[in-house]
């Protein structure tokens, strides 16, 4: 758990596009159910605070067409970190 806020407030640190802490916190939180997937996830949430506003992934999250286009599109981005 404490790994997990200590990541999460990196990432904060290190985007210039961030989301708030908590959003961070729980999309992590909810990725990383194994130890192997943590670089992916940290690049999912990367990338998808790089391409899109919050109000924009929310919106897209509401979708079920537009959010599954996004999953997609952050794991492509991705893929490599498995």
């Amino acid at each position: 758990m404490k790994k997990l806020i200590l990541m999460a407030s990196f990432i904060t640190l290190s985007l210039a596009n961030r989301y708030p802490i908590i959003m961070e916190y729980s999309y992590l939180n909810g990725c990383i159910v194994k130890p192997a997937l943590q670089t992916y996830c940290i690049c999912t949430l990367q990338e998808m605070e790089n391409r899109y506003s919050l109000n924009e992934v929310l919106k897209k999250l509401q979708n079920p067409n537009e959010k599954k286009a996004l999953i997609k599109e952050l794991s492509e981005a991705c893929l490599n970190k498995l």
